[in-house]
């Protein structure tokens, strides 16, 4: 089983659209985090805002 690294992640929320910002690892973990906020009652959108880490 994998894990996500959200420490880094924020989530505002204003009445029931929901803005996630941060970097993640990769683009599962942005997919994922996304379909998490998407499974919350009563969230009517989502703003994805999250850029993937650049490997150096």
């Amino acid at each position: 089983m994998t894990g996500i690294n959200a420490k880094n992640i924020k989530i505002i929320t204003i009445k029931s659209i929901v803005t996630l910002r941060g970097v993640v690892n990769t683009p599962q973990e942005k997919t994922s985090i996304a379909n998490k906020a998407k499974a919350v009652d009563g969230t009517s959108r989502i703003d994805n805002q999250l850029v993937i880490k650049k490997n150096k």
